[in-house]
């Protein structure tokens, strides 16, 4: 029998956008040559650009030539990127107004803060879809895309997503369809995108760009002035529009409006007469991260702010979002005055740095740190190492274990030194066996734990938080090592603490619980591995729903263990719905969804349909071909399934070919 290819992941489901229908002939006699006043669209999404704001024609060109210009699938989708409040979404709205005659349907999406989701339910019951089934309850994200996508079908259409932030990016693609006349622009200020889509920097404006702003809004006579005036801004396109509009809502000069700017900016921009855009601090950092040299009051002012920010800090990707660059602009900027200033809060630092995957930033903050603090305290004392543990850190979320370990072995010979061996220090004996176990020494590893778990057991207690870990981490080095029995024993003692503590439903017991099943299955009671596989499914498709990456996860088990126990047509079953779900949220190229496939066919080989098994391991071929090579590993074996099917059919000839 066959070995089946165990893993079985698919990423959970996002949000979505935001649209707009056709004006048609009576509406567009109302559209104006120049500013366009979208009416019709602007009732499902799209907005009228500022009347005030400055024509960049050269961004507006390099926009359309992306879109009309062919490249492949490439010129479909076009990224405008930058720090907030350089002009990206209004350049968005301006696009709309000048080319909205080349498009059948436009879509404004409002991507920022989360909220894709539920743009695209608001855009279904709008254009009269139901978004509901018959028992009230939301349609699943994907069914939502499906409905608007084929809404659109065949049809001309510029989606737009406007402000997508750093959280929703991850999974944006299952946003952008596919149909065929479809475009895709997007506005963000996330820096790092796929070489599959045409990506603009939009900066801040140019001493010229900025110049005629100014000079085209406001009565000031004196050229030197708008000049102070915009380098004082920093060209920054949001705050020069901001100081137009008091100027002009005031009546006063430029250079009353800079001295005061000067001395009360959190005043002038937190104005109630004003509506700005965004919040002002944030305002504040992004008109400064431009200036090599900054005023002590300004420094002050953004130390200050961050140091609010970062005392509230929360470890979720959303927290933070509008000022986390500049902070690490300042940093750069000013290393030595920021690394004395924060150097006490460097676990907020970290927190919110590797929550959001910025491991080299948080890394390069955190060696500024350091070396402050050694050239502060001396090199080898506590503290400036602590900056050095930190750092470690970073490592190991981005799986430098080897480098990592080495830091935290000496971070722990210092603690023992400093303190003796006690319970305050146990989170570094912990990192050290994670390290290990994650390079596959999980003999070294078990050095590490069981000390550690005796430790944990007669000072925290059997049932702590942290000595449960540990017991979990044994565990998880004596499954590697085939020591089944043994893992599965202390995995039965942590399900009945969880059970009780936690309940059946908790996810940490639901973990347990597959762990368990594992062991058995390892073991080969596969009647066991299955009755829990099974009560897991349950608990999850109840809790987190059946297309939850944790529940297709726990399908993969069950069809998995079907297989081995050679009923192929359940696992068959079970493996065609999951390949169903990943073809659609993944697509046909990515590694889970060949990864099922391939079980797929091996489950037809098993049921005497080599025919069947032979057309798609020739499609799994095709796509490693292209993607691995043709000599990568799997490639080379399923070549190798290919031939078995082959000979099956009593083609050798062919086989030995």
């Amino acid at each position: 029998m066959k070995k089946l290819l165990k893993s079985v992941g698919v990423p959970a489901c996002i949000g979505r956008p935001c649209v707009t229908a056709d004006a048609g002939a009576s509406e567009r006699k109302e559209l104006k040559a120049l500013y366009v006043e979208i009416t019709v669209r602007s009732i499902l999404g799209v907005q009228p650009s500022s009347s005030s704001l400055y024509l960049r024609e050269k961004e507006l060109c390099e926009i359309h030539k992306y879109f009309i210009t062919p490249q492949g699938e490439k010129n479909l989708t076009v990224v405008l990127y930058g720090m907030s409040g350089v002009g990206k979404t209004q350049l968005a709205k301006k696009y709309c107004e000048v080319h909205y005659k080349l498009y059948k349907n436009i879509v404004w999406v409002d991507a920022a803060f989360g909220k894709l989701q539920t743009s695209m339910k608001k855009i279904c019951q709008k254009l009269g879809l139901n978004v509901q089934n018959s028992k009230g309850e939301y349609f699943d994200i994907d069914v939502i895309l499906e409905k608007v996508h084929n809404y659109f079908k065949n049809e001309k259409t510029l989606y737009i997503f406007d402000n997508v932030d750093d959280e929703s990016v991850r999974n944006l693609k299952m946003y952008i369809s596919n149909q065929p006349n479809s475009f895709t622009l997007i506005t963000s200020q996330w820096r790092i995108w796929s070489n599959n889509v045409n990506k603009m920097h939009i900066d801040v404006f140019t001493f010229e760009e900025a110049f005629t702003y100014v000079k085209d809004n406001i009565k000031e006579n004196t050229n030197d002035n708008i000049k102070n005036l915009i380098r004082e801004l920093g060209y920054h396109p949001f705050a020069i529009t901001q100081a137009i509009k008091y100027l002009i809502m005031h009546n006063i000069t430029i250079e009353k409006y800079i001295n005061w700017y000067r001395s009360e900016p959190l005043k002038l921009l937190d104005n109630d007469i004003i509506p700005t855009e965004e919040e002002s601090k944030s305002l504040a950092c992004r008109h400064f991260q431009n200036k090599n040299s900054s005023t002590n009051t300004y420094l002050s002012l953004l130390e200050n702010y961050f140091k609010a920010e970062l005392n509230g800090v929360e470890y979720h990707v959303e927290y933070g979002k509008n000022f986390v660059f500049h902070f690490i602009n300042m940093f750069r900027i000013q290393r030595e005055r920021m690394s004395k200033t924060f150097h006490l809060m460097m676990d907020s630092i970290e927190k919110l740095l590797l929550c959001k995957g910025l491991f080299q930033e948080a890394i390069e903050i955190l060696k500024a740190v350091q070396c402050f603090l050694e050239e502060t305290y001396g090199e080898n004392t506590i503290v400036p190492i602590l900056a050095k543990y930190k750092i470690a850190n970073c490592l190991y979320s981005m799986g430098k274990y080897k480098d990592a370990l080495e830091i935290y072995y000496s971070f722990d010979k210092i603690l023992i030194e400093f303190f003796g061996y006690n319970t305050d220090f146990t989170t570094t004996k912990t990192k050290i066996a994670l390290c290990l176990l994650d390079m596959g020494k999980y003999n070294d590893a078990l050095e590490v734990l069981y000390p550690l778990e005796k430790i944990e057991t007669e000072t925290l207690g059997k049932t702590h938080p942290d000595t449960m870990t540990t017991k979990h981490n044994i565990a998880c080095c004596l499954y590697e090592i085939g020591k089944y029995n043994e893992a599965l024993e202390i995995n039965f003692l942590i399900n009945e603490i969880q059970t009780e503590v936690l309940g059946t439903n908790h996810p940490a017991t639901m973990t347990t619980n597959l762990n368990i099943a594992h062991c058995f299955s390892e073991m080969g009671k596969y009647s066991k591995a299955l009755e829990i596989y099974y009560s897991v499914d349950k608990l999850q498709t109840e809790s987190l729903g059946i297309n939850h990456p944790d529940t297709m996860r726990t399908k993969g088990f069950i069809a998995l263990s079907l297989y081995e126990i050679e009923r192929f047509k359940e696992a068959l079953e079970i493996y065609e719905s999951i390949d169903e779900m990943q073809t659609k949220i993944l697509g046909l190229n990515h590694p889970s969804t060949t990864r099922t496939k391939y079980n797929i066919a091996l489950c037809l080989e098993e049921t005497e349909k080599s025919n069947e098994a032979l057309i798609i391991y020739n499609s799994i071929e095709k796509i490693q071909t292209e993607f691995l090579g043709v000599d990568h590993p799997f490639t080379l074996d399923t070549k190798y399934k290919i031939a078995c099917c082959i000979r099956d059919m009593g083609k050798y000839n062919e086989a030995l070919e």
